[in-house]
């Protein structure tokens, strides 16, 4: 049996609530992007073979797994392409899946993605990473069910316009947090101010939303401009880089409809539409080139599909 996944990867627009007084934390809005991606080729095996980069983290996620349904890894993988890791782009819930998918495929083992998730211990802050690897495009969940620890389902999925693009610029700075350090700074945050919770949702609700449905990319660009700012008041005594707040507001600057940081980043984006995708992307490579900021900028478009398996 040979197998081969390709997952997007994703970008994180902002968490809704942090104050959880209604018995529901955070709340995540994202969506899926066309690249990066991780590649992943598998086989059966007599002994667990890993290989290529992040083969430390395949080991850890396949020992999870099969400590979980309590058989031995039988299988070979190998990733021949990988999300850069802490940049905020989903790279640890896009690898966990895939190695989850693989070995259920390997031992034929049912389990719904959703399943392997939480096996895995993803999607319990935000769903959207399984949402990408799910079905792709643009999702909110609806946050974490404080009282049972439910992970978080869908609450809107809808596919983003063709020609709308995202510039993503990635500067060499300090990672995003992850792990335990993301888990002690939501410590520190919640519970969050309840006002900032009601005008996100408000943002979310009556100016996101509504201009997906009608495809209208400065109200879209809007709301993830605010909801960025406003969710970004969460974490205003988390130390962060000045680097990022000015390379969202030269996005704007520069003509992108709206911009934000992706989860902890240091990834940023910026939208804009086909047409001028180019030039926003040039404009923000010599952002970083004038000011001495090393770093790589690409164009992304939505990845309306998710995750790519095939089977032989």
């Amino acid at each position: 049996m040979d197998i081969s996944i390709k997952t997007p990867a994703r970008l994180h627009l902002g968490l809704i609530d942090l104050n959880g007084s209604l018995g529901r934390l955070y709340g995540s809005i994202g969506c899926a992007i066309d690249r990066p991606n991780l590649v992943l080729e598998a086989e059966s095996s007599n002994k667990p073979v890993y290989s290529g980069p992040e083969k430390e983290r395949v080991s850890k996620a396949a020992s999870r797994f099969c400590e979980y349904y309590g058989i031995e890894p039988k299988i070979k993988i190998t990733i021949k392409e990988s999300i850069q890791t802490h940049t905020g782009l989903g790279s640890g819930t896009q690898l966990s899946l895939a190695v989850g998918t693989a070995l259920t495929k390997v031992h034929g083992i049912k389990a719904s993605t959703r399943e392997i998730a939480s096996v895995m211990g993803r999607g319990f802050v935000s769903g959207t990473g399984v949402a990408a690897f799910e079905k792709g495009g643009f999702v909110v969940d609806g946050g974490l069910n404080v009282l049972d620890q439910t992970p978080p389902e869908p609450l809107f999925h809808k596919e983003l316009p063709d020609d709308w693009r995202f510039v993503v610029a990635i500067p060499e700075i300090s990672q995003g947090l992850s792990g335990r350090q993301e888990k002690d700074a939501f410590k520190n945050i919640i519970p969050g101010a309840e006002k900032i919770a009601s005008e996100v949702s408000r943002l979310v609700v009556m100016k996101m939303l509504p201009s997906l449905q009608e495809q209208d990319i400065e109200g879209f660009g809007y709301a993830l401009s605010e909801i960025d700012r406003k969710s970004g008041e969460y974490y205003k005594d988390i130390p962060r880089d000045k680097t990022l707040p000015k390379l969202i507001k030269h996005m704007v600057g520069a003509g992108a409809y709206g911009a934000g940081q992706s989860s902890w980043g240091p990834a940023v984006y910026g939208l804009t539409d086909k047409e001028n995708a180019k030039g926003l992307a040039a404009e923000i490579g010599n952002f970083l080139e004038e000011n001495r900021i090393k770093g790589k900028t690409f164009i992304a478009q939505a990845d309306n599909r998710g995750a790519v398996l095939k089977v032989s």
